[in-house]
């Protein structure tokens, strides 16, 4: 507790001012999130379902996912010893992240739908280390422990409920996801009231530093995150053994999930709400029973 106190060091800032916006901009952010997330993780099914997705399309998307996860880190070197740069690399990331989704009602083409798709999940896991280290700097650990849960509970159980009212909707009117999606971006967005109203202990570092930073060359830019990526897993074995087998036993569902959708529209016949109900409203349930807060 006494180095979190000896950080907060912004004049004329209290440390609970840290805590409470942060807190604030944190949880209005996941909040705001669950009903974009709930139409989202339905898309490979509407690309099928109401756009007629080719095979090859349905195997694009879902290795967006993963794939994205290599170009994210790119986003989130620029944060690497800025403490500067933590709030607005997350503020022009959702921006970004949601526009994309305002032209759902006048495109038809399926590979725009993928790429927003990618582009999304890309810049969503590229905040992720910001997030991380704002919430590390500003809430003291048991605080950060149950802000952190109580929000990912709250988040997948929402996930999980509200695809019973996207369903019906989805259901009963004729490609209503397509006003669903920039509705629920806009509502996304306005989580920015919030997360603008953040703020982060001020570095220490020499601005002579950051100055050599910005001189990199592109080839160093290009190759830097690979190297702390690398650096990471020969410094911490265990980490190492954890991603090795997450790959491994991860790649079997990862080969299963193109079919999914093909198999549940043209085999079962499923409704939204019926997919709903058999496929999105259990993962969420198994992640909140698995979370020890609840």
């Amino acid at each position: 507790m006494n180095d979190f106190l000896a950080n907060m060091n912004a004049t004329n800032t209290t440390v609970q001012d840290f805590l409470k916006r942060t807190c604030w901009a944190y949880v209005s952010t996941r909040v705001l999130d669950t009903p974009f997330w709930a139409i989202y993780n339905m898309l490979p099914i509407i690309l099928y379902k109401d756009l007629h997705a080719s095979p090859l399309q349905l195997a694009a998307i879902i290795a967006l996912k993963p794939l994205s996860s290599i170009f994210s880190m790119y986003w989130s070197a620029s944060i690497n010893n800025r403490r500067d740069r933590l709030v607005s690399n997350i503020i022009w990331a959702r921006i970004l992240s949601y526009i994309p989704f305002f032209f759902y009602p006048f495109v038809d083409n399926p590979w725009f739908f993928i790429a927003s798709f990618g582009f999304y999940m890309m810049l969503t896991v590229g905040i992720v280390p910001a997030w991380m280290e704002i919430l590390k700097l500003t809430i003291p650990s048991v605080t950060r422990e149950r802000v952190f849960s109580y929000t990912q509970v709250f988040g997948y159980m929402g996930g999980g409920l509200l695809p019973f009212v996207l369903g019906w909707m989805l259901d009963g009117y004729f490609q209503a996801w397509r006003w669903i999606f920039p509705l629920a971006a806009f509502l996304s967005l306005s989580a920015l009231i919030f997360q603008t109203r953040m703020l982060v202990p001020s570095d220490q570092e020499e601005p002579s530093l950051h100055s050599n930073k910005m001189n990199l060359g592109l080839w160093s830019h290009l190759i830097t995150p690979w190297k702390n990526a690398w650096g990471l897993i020969c410094k911490r074995p265990d980490f190492a053994k954890f991603q090795i087998g997450f790959m491994w036993l991860g790649s079997g569902l990862m080969i299963i999930q193109p079919a999914l959708p093909v198999f549940f529209v043209d085999v079962l016949n499923l409704s939204y709400t019926e997919l709903a109900i058999d496929h999105l409203c259990p993962q969420r349930r198994g992640y909140c029973k698995s979370n020890s807060f609840t």
